[in-house]
């Protein structure tokens, strides 16, 4: 058992980049059996509960087909699926523990084998040089790839194992109470950081706490304590830190909550109501829920925000690592209101429960602690959580009086299951590849859109292929048209495909314009530029293309328009204010053209191009030189 461990437990972290029906399948079934099987022995949850659960999963499931183009952003994140799955492994492990005859040798083999699995991505990050992500065409030597996720989600994994270790040695079979201290506890963290990787170091911290508070922690009143205070402080900081600390917010609490023209908590409020109105105009698309929710990110790259609507005097932008709306969006309405049935059967069949235990006041101001973070943040990993939410609401709603479940059997089996279905999934999906074993970068590119066909969904995989074509296609002289025409192509031919899954896109329309100006076909450009922005309209890159069109080949026709709309789109943009002084160049502008340099030397003092632009006016004009 020792040695089977290692991989059954951790491998279900190992293949984070692939196709997801099969991993969204997987999930479901092992929530249905182990929700099932909770069932039958405690006989403690209601029919309509346990109805509830079914539905909702059903409900994910069927909603793959509903939209499939959502599948991946949801359930393909690293951080997001390989927590899961790690959750689903854990919890059986804490189910069995609190069963009333475990051996503590168990214990030991468990522990002794999850460490053990720990050393697995070490030694492959070590000896493995190769990145199996095909579109990452640089290859960064020694990183924690596809395999076994990023070294975020490693520490998380240590995290796990060491408040794990700790939370048996001092509390054994209450390990559930604890876990909700934790559970909170953690969110509250995040909160504070929104760095994954962090939560080691609050780990420690609580290790510290446990070190010289021992199991004094466990006592009602402190654990209550604690509870309240963490979740207060959360609540002030979440309307507060707008105020306190913009910078701070800025970099990496702005993720929680929208982006409007400043951040104060009425033009919050403002923003949410009216983006539960646009909800109410068209509440079950199943395309995007959430391309009517206003939040942008400036954690991730900010090329994710693609959907701009502007309602009076706010724009809307919808970024695809909302998990919470993008979770609403593949089920649509009926998926929310079995999901809010199941959390009040939940949330009523606690209070009956503290009435009778008192110790379950501690599950209970969990439970209330994970809703307020689901609903007020619209964050903490929320499709993970949801599953693990259920999970948890089942334990504690257990009475664990069932007989011994031998180690042998659950959730080896399941585990085993996870191990072939992953085992094939990797096999398939990035092993036997045969983009993964080229060596030359340029002949990845020329394969990109053929290997698109092993991995449909990945919505990012397009754009990454077009940005490499067209990166291809401009480094090329005039003279290689050929070459040139074949990139434009490759560009045409990812962008459609990616239009048959995202039929909306304006990123892909852009592409397709950028394709077909490479060709000479301008009306057609045009048209697609134009079409990118009924989408997107403050996407920079397709006014660009049409101020380029216009200055290039219609003789500066409505050019003026397309340089207004441009600085009006994204006036601290360094893109637009390079582009705004070549136009005025072109124009003989060249005072205006000036302006904008010094809006570059004020904004990013540090560019390389303010020299160049320097030298041109020493070189061509006539005025004195910017000081």
């Amino acid at each position: 058992m020792i040695f089977v461990y290692p991989v059954v437990i951790f491998y279900p972290w190992n293949i984070t980049q692939s196709f997801s029906f099969p991993k969204l399948f997987l999930i479901s079934l092992f929530c249905i059996i182990f929700s099932i099987y909770s069932i039958k022995k405690a006989k403690g949850v209601s029919v309509v509960t346990l109805f509830l659960i079914l539905f909702f999963l059903l409900s994910l499931l069927l909603s793959v087909f509903v939209a499939p183009s959502k599948v991946y952003a949801i359930l393909g994140q690293s951080a997001r699926l390989t927590g899961l799955l790690f959750y689903l492994i854990f919890l059986s492990f804490v189910w069995l523990i609190v069963q009333q005859k475990f051996k503590e040798r168990d214990l030991f083999k468990i522990f002794l084998s999850i460490i053990l699995s720990s050393i697995i991505p070490l030694l492959y990050g070590l000896c493995e040089y190769s990145n199996f992500d095909f579109l990452n065409l640089e290859g960064y030597p020694g990183r924690l790839s596809t395999f076994f996720g990023q070294p975020n989600d490693y520490a998380v994994f240590l995290s796990i194992i060491c408040l794990s270790t700790i939370c048996f040695i001092y509390i054994y079979k209450r390990f559930i109470p604890l876990f909700y201290v934790i559970f909170e506890l953690s969110f509250f963290e995040l909160l504070l950081t929104y760095s994954r990787a962090n939560i080691f170091g609050f780990f420690i911290l609580f290790f510290s706490l446990l070190f010289f508070l021992k199991k004094e922690v466990l006592r009602f009143k402190g654990v209550s304590a604690l509870l309240a205070i963490g979740v207060l402080v959360s609540i002030v900081l979440f309307f507060a830190t707008p105020y306190t600390n913009p910078g701070w917010y800025g970099m990496g609490f702005s993720r929680q909550v929208g982006r409007v023209e400043d951040e104060s908590l009425s033009q919050r409020i403002t923003m949410w109501k009216a983006s539960f109105d646009m909800f109410l105009k068209k509440p079950l698309t199943g395309y995007g829920l959430a391309n009517y929710y206003p939040i942008s990110s400036r954690f991730f790259d900010m090329s994710n925000s693609f959907f701009h609507w502007s309602a009076r005097n706010m724009t809307f932008v919808d970024v695809p690592h909302n998990e919470f709306l993008e979770f609403l969006a593949l089920g649509g309405l009926p998926l929310f209101v079995s999901f809010t049935l199941l959390v009040a059967f939940a949330l009523y069949g606690n209070c009956i429960s503290v009435f009778e235990n008192k110790l379950n006041l501690i599950s209970f101001f969990g439970f209330c602690a994970t809703l307020i973070y689901i609903f007020f943040n619209f964050f903490v990993l929320s499709v993970s959580l949801f599953f693990f939410l259920f999970l948890a609401l089942g334990l504690m709603h257990l009475s664990f009086k069932g007989k011994e479940i031998r180690l042998n059997i659950f959730p080896l089996v399941i585990s085993v299951g996870c191990f072939c279905i992953f085992l094939y999934m990797g096999v398939y999906y990035n092993i036997d590849n045969g983009i993964y074993k080229i060596n030359n970068n340029f002949q990845k590119v020329m394969v990109g859109t053929s290997a698109l066909s092993f991995y449909p969904y990945d919505y990012y995989s397009y754009i990454s292929l077009d940005d490499k074509y067209l990166l291809i296609a401009k480094s090329l002289p005039k003279s290689d048209k050929n070459l040139i025409e074949e990139m434009a192509n490759s560009v045409e031919r990812t962008s459609s495909l990616g239009l048959s899954l995202f039929p909306n896109d304006p990123v892909l329309y852009y592409y397709l314009g950028e394709a077909n100006k490479l060709k000479g076909n301008y009306p057609e450009a045009k048209a697609y530029f134009l079409k990118s922005l009924e989408f997107h309209p403050f996407y920079e890159e397709p006014i660009i293309g049409l101020l380029d069109i216009s200055c290039s080949y219609e003789d500066c026709r409505n050019s003026f328009k397309y340089a207004n709309l441009l600085y009006k789109t994204s006036p601290d943009s360094l893109l637009t204010l390079v582009t705004l002084i070549r136009y005025n160049i072109k124009m003989h502008q060249y005072s205006d053209a000036k302006a904008f340099l010094g809006d570059i030397e004020n904004l990013y003092p540090a560019s390389p191009v303010i020299y160049v632009f320097k030298e041109f006016f020493m070189e061509n004009t006539s005025s004195k030189p910017l000081s």
